[in-house]
């Protein structure tokens, strides 16, 4: 099932806007005029040999000593997008949606991205932009939430 199919089976509220591939989906929400809207992106992370997604601001990085901490695992590490194909089967690397449910991971979410009024990100292919509030993409990605991300990629 791919992100669309899966916002549409639990009757989500969302936008999409087809773009040109070479635009980001910083870029497409600039070209919108719109404020209050934040743009995530997905990070996979592995804790004691289980996957979870980490979804933070597209500016931000992930602080694996906080997630370590948090999980109380003994190791963490960031999975390489090339051993990430085949959790994605629908998405082009790179351009995953932040559903860690839709892809059987749990997933967490930065405290940053809580208060925001919308989200906007990948729609699992690099001409997609998919837009949302965060109240509806809450209710649907069952996010465990702290403070993890920090500025830089």
């Amino acid at each position: 099932m791919n992100v669309l199919e899966f916002l549409d089976k639990f009757t989500a509220e969302y936008e999409v806007e087809c773009h040109q591939p070479s635009l980001s989906v910083q870029e497409v929400v600039a070209g919108r005029h719109i404020s209050g809207v934040q743009v995530a992106r997905p990070i996979v992370i592995r804790a004691d040999g289980k996957n979870y997604m980490c979804v933070v601001p597209v500016y931000c990085g992930v602080d694996l000593n906080i997630v370590k901490a948090k999980l109380g695992a003994r190791s963490v590490e960031f999975v390489d997008d090339r051993d990430t194909g085949g959790l994605f089967p629908c998405c082009q690397v790179g351009a995953e949606s932040p559903f860690g449910t839709l892809y059987g991971l749990p997933t967490l979410m930065d405290a940053s991205l809580e208060n925001e009024e919308y989200i906007a990100f990948q729609g699992e292919t690099y001409d997609k932009a998919v837009f949302m509030t965060m109240a509806e993409y809450k209710r649907l990605a069952s996010p465990r939430i702290f403070s993890f991300g920090y500025p830089g990629n």
